[in-house]
């Protein structure tokens, strides 16, 4: 019968792909070298991953230490026969501005008022510089602003401080003696600014500074990831938080972050797609696979994802898990174009273009969107990252919820609002 040996030349093709074959070096092979390739050193050293924190986020902040300070009574010398007349003169803290040092310290500029009344006469100026600290164990990145870290500086004397001081003297003396203590303000005044600048800290480090404490903190915390570092820098009125991670992958592209002017994350494709074969690799998300792109706990096959720029950058492999159990060698690689979306709280991924664009064994898989199918699990891993990131301003623990999802060329942009409960 004809049958017989067609049925006898089916088993010997099928006996190319049992364990021990060529063929099954070559699977084992290609997996290994896909495994080690990811532990390499990266080919940048741009970051990985960035979280954009908004200017405006961070002015609150500040507004919200300073507001901590008193105001500090002052009595100024020499007053004379002007005493009777003159309001009591206070230092009131005014705003604080935050500038990035080299990424390894920042520095805190105090401006100070100079009122009488209310009125604010002129101002001055103390700093004070806090490193920035990297905790490798915890993942976290911080600068904690103690009040005793401000020191004295050249104090920001305002043009007409003089002519100021001067007339807010004069201003509750009788108008009949105005022109009788006129040179007595003058001189005070001369004197009282250049006394104000000399004696403002000392004022205020016995008073106030070092009193308060730590009068405010900065912490960030990346979710549990393995992170290789992490930096602070600024960039366009906004703190940037820069992550770097022990992975070949590229970094993200240069000087851009999405079209939102809000809280954002991104994250390099290349990097998400190595973080989906880290989180395979410690079971947080599946790594069997059936030949349809099915997670089963035993599944014939196990997956690992990829990312190339170009046409399909989206790559999804599948190769034999264990020879002996299945019989079969296989490795099969397919390639799409993703599409992520965030609607109504829910995450959607689609593909185009996704096609079988490699395989070594036999022709058991003939759809491409059952593997592609499998990357969803990185897009989700991802999304569910951003959700367990932190930021601590001050004493106020900050949450964050995905609100939108964006993927462009070799960057994936999450858009983030604050609020929701830390670590959620």
């Amino acid at each position: 019968m004809p049958t017989a040996p067609l049925s006898a030349g089916l088993l010997a093709v099928a006996g190319l792909w049992l364990a021990g074959c060529g063929a099954c070096q070559q699977v084992a092979a290609h997996r290994d070298a896909f495994r080690s390739e990811m532990n390499r050193a990266a080919p940048d050293g741009a970051p990985h991953i960035r979280l954009a924190i908004p200017g405006a986020m961070v002015e609150g902040w500040t507004r919200k230490a300073i507001s901590r300070l008193p105001d500090v009574p002052v009595n100024l010398p020499g007053l004379g026969d002007l005493s009777r007349y003159v309001d009591a003169l206070g230092l009131a803290p005014r705003r604080m501005r935050v500038a990035l040092d080299r990424g390894d310290s920042a520095r805190f500029d105090l401006d100070l008022d100079v009122k009488s009344g209310g009125r604010a006469l002129f101002g001055l100026q103390l700093g004070a510089v806090a490193p920035v600290r990297y905790d490798a164990k915890k993942g976290t990145l911080q600068i904690a602003l103690r009040a005793d870290m401000f020191e004295k500086i050249a104090p920001r004397i305002d043009d007409g401080a003089v002519d100021r001081l001067s007339s807010a003297l004069l201003s509750p003396v009788p108008s009949m003696l105005r022109g009788t203590l006129r040179p007595t303000a003058q001189r005070v005044a001369r004197e009282g600014v250049a006394y104000l600048a000399a004696q403002a800290y000392g004022l205020l480090r016995r008073q106030v500074l070092t009193p308060l404490g730590e009068l405010a903190r900065f912490e960030f915390a990346l979710p549990d990831v393995p992170l290789q570092g992490l930096a602070l820098a600024t960039e366009g009125g906004q703190w940037v938080v820069d992550a770097r991670l022990p992975f070949s992958a590229a970094g993200l592209p240069t000087g851009r972050m999405g079209k939102s002017s809000g809280l954002q994350m991104a994250v390099s494709t290349q990097a998400l797609a190595q973080l989906g074969n880290w989180a395979m690799g410690r079971g947080e998300i599946p790594a069997r696979y059936t030949r349809e792109g099915k997670a089963a706990k035993g599944g014939e096959f196990e997956a690992g994802f990829g990312w190339q720029s170009g046409a399909r950058p989206l790559k999804v492999h599948l190769w034999t898990a264990e020879v002996p159990q299945t019989g079969i060698c296989l490795h099969a690689r397919a390639g799409a174009d993703p599409r992520v979306s965030l609607k109504q709280g829910k995450l959607s991924v689609g593909f185009d273009n996704g096609t079988i664009e490699e395989m070594t064994g036999p022709p058991l898989i003939s759809s491409a969107l059952g593997l592609m199918g499998i990357s969803t699990e990185a897009f989700a891993f991802t999304r569910t990252l951003a959700t367990k990131t932190k930021i601590k301003l001050g004493n106020d623990s900050v949450g964050v919820e995905v609100k939108g999802l964006e993927l462009s060329g070799d960057m994936l942009s999450i858009d983030l609002a604050a609020g929701g409960a830390p670590g959620s």
